[in-house]
């Protein structure tokens, strides 16, 4: 098996191949994380074939993914913080509760908990409730329980958790081809970055989290690179994607995965493009329905026109518990 078949151009070719086979002269394509960068792909190599394009919550390949994870992860962990320091009732039961949460990994860190869930029996450990409380970033309703869950395990509650450590071990490795993923990039990625740059943009970063996203997410991608035996790509593959079809991107101010930074810089390439920002959203507009949605579908009636936007004033951050 060739691994270095598995990439995004081989990808966008296939879509491409199945658009032309199904007679379809052109097609309006939708992406979400990694399916941005294949629909960026798409428009580059294929522009003809495509109508229009929905870029949401934007990985494009110029960025450096591993090397700017741990900032991207913390700045969403801190606005959460952030909010609840705002809020007068969040703050009064859940006072300092970043220093609570970094509190806790350390003593976890330190001496890790035995719990049964399900039939697996597991050594929670600091790391394991940072990769727990991570997945709560993902969407407005989960980070309003972040504060309330920190504050749980701070005082040895876990069966709120237990859930999500269950999910750790079981649907989150499923989630993901993980061979695809690294196949991609050990191929597109990591080749482009500088190992030294993920400790140096992580420098600011609380040391309890700095520890788990660069030593245990970015710096093993690079190690495991070294003897996953894929060439790097073509240069074309690290560079923005410059277009004038049009394209509708939007992104969630709490994304800790592709933050807005990321989208706006794919926007600047776009000539025809519109960037909506979604002041209440994380990662996923429009798979999260109501007003992204909305937006989503209005674009792909007339994709030259600003699609109304008023539904954003209207959304609100679940309060938090």
């Amino acid at each position: 098996i060739d691994l270095a078949q598995y990439n995004s151009a081989a990808n966008a070719a296939d879509a491409h191949d199945l658009q032309v086979a199904l007679g379809y002269e052109q097609a309006n394509y939708y992406g979400t994380s990694y399916g941005t960068k294949l629909a960026l792909t798409l428009m580059r190599d294929y522009p003809d074939g495509v109508r229009s394009v929905i870029l949401d919550s934007v990985y494009p390949p110029q960025v450096d993914y591993y090397s700017e994870y741990t900032p991207n992860v913390v700045r969403s962990f801190e606005l959460v913080f952030a909010d609840c320091a705002a809020d007068e009732s969040c703050s009064a039961r859940y006072p300092d509760i970043d220093q609570t949460f970094y509190a806790t990994i350390e003593r976890l860190n330190a001496t890790p908990v035995k719990r049964t869930i399900g039939d697996y029996t597991v050594l929670v450990n600091g790391n394991m409730l940072v990769e727990a409380m991570e997945l709560m970033l993902y969407a407005p309703a989960s980070m309003a329980a972040l504060p309330f869950l920190i504050d749980l395990v701070s005082q040895g509650i876990f069966e709120p958790v237990d859930g999500l450590f269950y999910a750790l071990i079981t649907d989150i490795p499923n989630s993901i081809n993980w061979a695809m993923f690294y196949s991609m990039q050990c191929r597109e990625e990591v080749p482009f970055e500088d190992r030294t740059q993920i400790d140096v943009l992580a420098a600011d970063a609380p040391p309890q989290l700095a520890d788990f996203f660069t030593v245990r997410w970015a710096e093993f991608a690079f190690d495991l690179c070294d003897v996953w035996d894929v060439p790097a790509a073509d240069p074309v593959e690290n560079e923005p994607v410059v277009s004038d079809i049009p394209t509708l991107v939007l992104a969630g101010h709490y994304d800790p995965a592709t933050p807005p930074a990321w989208s706006q810089s794919a926007a600047g390439h776009l000539s025809n493009s519109f960037y909506i920002e979604f002041p209440t959203m994380s990662h996923g507009i429009m798979r999260n329905g109501g007003c992204g949605l909305s937006i989503g579908m209005q674009f792909l009636t007339d994709p030259t026109s600003l699609p109304d936007t008023s539904c954003i004033a209207s959304m609100r951050m679940p309060p938090f518990n």
